[in-house]
């Protein structure tokens, strides 16, 4: 659930940013960091804010569940 709570949130943030800055996607391909080779035929300004809402989306998600984070071991190894 912790990780779940993170990666809405981040998701939350990037698209906020995208839509804000009107990014297009011109090819939507699979999941993965070279997916952001869609937003190229957009121009620079477009690729940019790709990147940069990519990069928000991955900085909060990750901030977030560190946050959240519970250890289910109670913070022993194995």
């Amino acid at each position: 659930m912790q990780t779940l709570i993170g990666l809405a949130a981040g998701g939350f943030v990037g698209g906020i940013w995208a839509g804000t800055t009107h990014v297009t996607a011109y090819i939507m391909g699979s999941s993965s960091f070279l997916s952001i080779l869609g937003y190229v035929g957009g121009g620079a300004p477009n690729t940019l804010n790709a990147g940069i809402s990519d990069l928000l989306a991955m900085g909060v998600a990750a901030a977030v569940t560190y946050a959240t984070w519970r250890d289910c071991n109670g913070g022993r190894l194995g």
